[in-house]
């Protein structure tokens, strides 16, 4: 039989201030342990044995010689899982019981944020200080969510010290939590405050129209501020909406086309585009970039920056439009009469940066309710990871924008998309993954995506564009094709 401890101990405070302590046990039996409900009961134990410390992996445990047991509860999963939980709960500060509030010592506090707090005070005998809750423990106190912000703890002339227990409600921030949304490359988070009347002209006067936002984090700054009236207490409903904004690299695209045949010799022109983000303070920066090199995100030092397209999106944030091209090919007029004469055999690539999310199952996790993701038991990679492992991947995968090379080639084919499509569909439809070299790049690439365009030609010939979007797998994985159907 195994057994494993759920989380970490939760603390309770009733009405009356009384505080208890709880932990759950999972118990896991196979064939050869015999029935479960019987080996709980036998592994429980009784009232007022020791509590039970769990070691640091949860796996087994050690008597904790000062608190005892007060109450037991056992509830089956199934035939082979069975939880049980162990409650520590007296009325008496002596004996290692958990200790009885000093009557009186109760407050509830409110700051003009809307912070609620509540402070009780407890004595006990020294060797019964570690049966009070931690700092940034969990709380729950009265029926509402609290987590403990400090102990205090101060000695009296009896040998008995007076502890006092400072909780914040984390309930009220039902709220004020900050939500976080993405459209493309544009990131927002947002926030609503319900504030009294007293408090909300200071809060305002916090949260300036396109000010740094400090709550949503850094590089976020306020981009919308909405108030209406909350439904209670005469208070005013408030909601920001950050805007995320720093100096970066949105994309960056090459193109290249033969724009004449003189001679039959191919007469190229190869542009560079790229956009970027900026704040207010950088736009010095692209102010002085025309005519400059542009060797730094076309990795060619003979480019050179000759078109730059800026667009305001607020007070904070503009946006750039760099182009560069070769000295000699800047400002030269083209006949264009023969420039679709090699469609039939030009194959074009871009590259750009594409973005995937994993999920908590996905990496091989679960979530717990106190915000810890633990590995799932038995887990099927094959099954449900899009990347090939035999491992739970790195925590820091779940639910993260994680970057993806992406390589767009292009081709064209005789006639309008109505008559190639059995064609087209077949790319899409036959295996999705494959470990190939495409534009010189080699690894494993998952066909992601296909756009067609139906385009007529300078001598109105009609033609099928196609766009077929590969992603290169991230992080030296390779992409799961039993996943990708």
């Amino acid at each position: 039989m195994q057994i494993q401890f759920l989380n970490s101990p939760d603390f309770t405070i009733n009405a009356d201030g009384k505080l208890e302590r709880s932990g759950s046990w999972l118990l896991s039996s196979d064939d050869t342990d015999g029935e479960i409900t019987g080996l709980a009961e036998e592994w429980a134990g009784s009232i007022n044995d020791p509590w039970r410390i769990p070691s640091a992996d949860g796996s087994s445990y050690t008597p904790d010689p000062v608190l005892k047991v007060q109450h037991i509860e056992c509830k089956a999963l199934d035939s082979r899982h069975c939880r049980i939980k162990f409650t520590a709960s007296t009325t008496s500060p002596t004996g290692g019981e958990m200790p009885e509030a000093i009557t009186g010592s109760f407050r509830f506090e409110r700051k003009n944020d809307l912070t609620e707090y509540k402070i009780i005070s407890y004595k006990l005998p020294q060797n019964d200080l570690s049966l009070l809750p931690p700092s940034g423990s969990i709380i729950d106190w009265a029926g509402s969510d609290y987590r403990c912000e400090a102990v205090t703890v101060q000695e009296n002339s009896n040998q008995l010290f007076t502890a006092e227990i400072r909780a914040v409600n984390i309930a009220i921030e039902l709220a004020g939590r900050i939500k976080s949304e993405k459209n493309h490359d544009e990131e927002f988070k947002i926030g609503s405050w319900q504030i009294m009347p007293d408090a909300l002209e200071d809060f305002l006067q916090n949260n300036i129209l396109h000010t740094p936002a400090v709550w949503a984090g850094e590089n976020f700054y306020i981009y919308k501020i909405a108030t209406e009236p909350a439904d209670s207490a005469t208070r005013t409903q408030v909601t920001l909406t950050a805007r995320r904004s720093k100096l970066e690299m949105l994309e960056a695209l090459r193109s290249e086309e033969i724009v004449a045949m003189p001679m039959d010799i191919p007469d190229k022109r190869l542009v560079w585009q790229s956009r970027w983000r900026a704040t207010a303070e950088d736009r010095e920066i692209f102010e002085n970039k025309l005519g400059n090199t542009a060797e730094d995100w076309t990795n060619d030092d003979q480019m050179v920056v000759c078109k730059i397209t800026p667009k305001r999106i607020s007070d904070c944030e503009f946006e750039y439009l760099l182009e560069a091209r070769y000295p000699e090919d800047i400002g030269r007029e083209y006949n264009f009469d023969s420039r679709d004469l090699d469609l039939p055999d030009r194959h074009e690539y871009y590259t750009r940066v594409g973005e995937i999310r994993l999920s908590a199952s996905q990496c091989g996790y679960t979530w717990r309710h106190n915000g810890i993701y633990r590995a799932i038991t038995n887990w099927l990679p094959a099954q449900l990871c899009p990347l090939v492992t035999t491992m739970p991947l790195a925590q820091r995968w779940i639910n993260q924008p994680v970057k993806v090379l992406e390589i767009v080639e292009v081709s064209f084919l005789a006639g309008t998309s109505a008559k190639n499509i059995s064609q087209i569909i077949s790319w899409f439809t036959s295996q999705r993954v494959s470990n190939t070299t495409i534009a010189g790049i080699s690894g494993s690439f998952l066909r992601y995506d296909l756009e067609i365009d139906d385009i007529t030609d300078s001598y109105n010939r009609d033609w099928t564009r196609i766009s077929r979007v590969y992603r290169k797998s991230p992080d030296n994985y390779d992409w799961n094709s039993t996943y990708w159907l």
